[in-house]
């Protein structure tokens, strides 16, 4: 018995909206990396927002991210698209998009403050790195600063690399120019085949340092970088504790669909699998079902983290040595903020944030923390 799209317990939906982009990020330069350019400038068609209204309905909590090469050279497209979803199934999701800032207009932040509600910005910013990672700065854009700062609901997306490894520095460079950060976000590179080497040359025994501070900090409940560590910890929390294993999260979590119902086998990778209107067990089937096996890598803590087991993307284990050695070093300095006594750990999560659902944050179980049941 196959299993609709509509009845999978999908986490977000990525519709993408194109492949125009103003700027160029280190991030970007992969073969593979576009979908489809024909149909970047394409409207949205009918059935597919019928299916999406359907999986809204079905899927309480569900979340719409809009994906691009710059969302907000698509912003008339996404306040039509997102109105009409609201139209049809109310305002019980979340809406998210991730800018680099330079498409930010005062009409626009009114427009997202008020009709498109809830609806939230990432900044995508690695600090004084920025300037090399992505091509442009948008925190030493003063504007653009105060602009940002009028969004109801807004964090600030980072990426760890060899350019923003000295986290303590880029964390300060941010809070310099923005005075407070209401949310941070961090992940690990992700890197694939085609990533470019520098961004994974990492400083070992530096990282390391870095580490060691942060559950130093945590210790002595350094509060001016709770938000940093916060940050830098929750989103492989599961992992370290055993309850997340290797997968890919591509296919059990996001559903990546473009805006003729073509579904990808991840937002990362342009490889068609299907449709929207495809079942589930043969999407799965077709990109799922065929990761291999990780062999001798035992990296079952973050295999899906360098592809190694994407069937599209064969892994050089020598080539990624240093990447190997920092993630090592990553998932051990979580395991040992984990085993912190619960005042260090209750200190550093103090409140599960859902950016704008609610009016008042959830304080979240010690015990759910300790299962990694923390904010994604």
């Amino acid at each position: 018995m196959t299993v609709e799209l509509h009845n999978h317990n999908f986490s977000q939906i990525v519709l993408k909206l194109g492949e125009k982009c103003n700027l160029s990020c280190i991030y970007c330069k992969r073969d593979g990396a576009m979908f489809a350019p024909e149909i970047q400038d394409k409207p949205i068609s009918r059935s597919v927002m019928v299916t999406l209204a359907n999986m809204l309905k079905k899927n309480h909590g569900l979340e719409v991210r809009f994906w691009a090469g710059e969302p907000f050279l698509y912003f008339d497209e996404m306040v039509n698209i997102l109105m009409e979803l609201r139209s049809m199934v109310g305002r019980n999701f979340r809406a998210v998009t991730i800018t680099n800032g330079t498409q930010f207009t005062a009409e626009r932040v009114h427009k997202i403050n008020t009709i498109l509600q809830p609806f939230t910005i990432a900044i995508s910013n690695d600090g004084g790195a920025s300037n090399i990672t992505r091509g442009f700065n948008a925190l030493e854009d003063k504007e653009l600063v105060k602009l940002l700062k009028t969004c109801k609901h807004w964090y600030i997306s980072s990426v760890l690399t060899k350019y923003t490894q000295d986290l303590y520095s880029m964390f300060d460079f941010i809070l310099d120019k923005l005075g407070y950060i209401p949310w941070y976000f961090f992940q690990f590179l992700y890197i694939s085949e085609d990533t470019p080497p520098e961004l994974y040359d990492f400083d070992i025994p530096a990282l390391r340092a870095t580490f060691d501070r942060m559950v130093e900090d945590v210790k002595r409940k350094n509060q001016k970088y709770r938000t940093l560590i916060n940050g830098v910890v929750k989103k492989e929390m599961r992992r370290a504790v055993g309850k997340r294993k290797w997968c890919c999260s591509q296919m059990q979590t996001l559903l990546t669909t473009d805006v003729e119902g073509t579904v990808y086998g991840c937002h990362n990778k342009g490889y068609p699998i299907g449709h929207l209107w495809t079942p589930y067990h043969d999407l799965k089937q077709a990109f799922f079902d065929t990761h291999k096996d990780l062999g001798d890598c035992h990296c079952e803590e973050c295999g899906d983290m360098c592809h190694g087991i994407c069937p599209y993307t064969p892994i050089d284990k020598v080539k990624y040595a240093k990447w190997c050695a920092a993630r090592r070093e990553y998932m051990e300095f979580i395991r040992k903020i984990v085993a912190l006594p619960d005042d260090c750990i209750q200190w550093l999560f103090p409140l599960r944030e859902d950016a704008g659902i609610t009016k008042n944050p959830v304080r979240v179980p010690l015990v759910d923390i300790r299962a990694g049941e923390v904010s994604k």
